[in-house]
């Protein structure tokens, strides 16, 4: 009679893709052999550090994959046959780009006498952080990183731009359009001097009568 020939081989994912932020994998191997698997061992081989919760079982996890890059994991299944490995590679890709969003805060309305301060401190970015506001327009002084100060414009509307950028060179940009009138003149007082009246206004204007 014939001996029978005794084999063990063992099957894994082969190859998993995540994007982080997702930093965590299922690793999942099956072993068959002519004789009752015994056990499993997974260790890593090469690629950034990572952890595995249990190295003694078919399924398991990987952890803190957060580096992007190609994890290389082992799995050895053993029975009395002897052993059996194959690979199973992870591709960590880095997270997409979350595009920051320009926001811009001030008054729209002012006079040729006025001053005006625009403000992007409002300007948010989701998954990092702006490093540059750009300021566009007419007469723009910057007073922080934020902050432009607008003044000595004539009667007439005028638009500005804020573009922001964050950490990854992601880029959003904002406009608001600013209208400058001439400024209402009030009285503010009225003196009676040698029988004339001298009416004073906001203006500094003075009309005698």
């Amino acid at each position: 009679m014939e001996a029978q020939t005794k084999t063990i081989c063992v099957a894994a994912d082969c190859r998993d893709t995540i994007k982080l932020p997702q930093d965590t994998v299922t690793l999942n191997a099956l072993g068959s052999s002519t004789s009752p698997i015994t056990g499993y061992v997974w260790k890593q081989i090469s690629g950034p550090s990572a952890t595995i919760d249990n190295i003694l079982t078919n399924a398991t996890v990987a952890r803190g994959l957060n580096t992007p890059g190609l994890y290389i994991f082992s799995v050895t299944a053993a029975s009395s046959v002897g052993f059996a490995s194959i690979n199973d590679t992870v591709l960590v890709q880095k997270a997409q780009n979350i595009p920051p969003i320009a926001v811009i805060t001030g008054a729209r309305n002012i006079s040729t006498t006025d001053s005006l301060v625009l403000s992007g401190a409002s300007s948010t970015d989701a998954d990092g952080n702006i490093v540059m506001y750009s300021w566009t327009g007419q007469n723009v002084t910057l007073t922080s990183l934020t902050t432009a100060t607008i003044k000595g414009l004539t009667v007439g509307s005028y638009t500005y731009g804020l573009t922001v950028t964050d950490n990854n060179g992601a880029t959003n940009t904002a406009f608001v359009t600013i209208t400058v009138t001439t400024p209402t003149v009030t009285l503010v007082a009225t003196v009676y001097i040698g029988g004339k009246t001298l009416s004073i206004f906001s203006d500094g204007s003075v009309i005698t009568k």
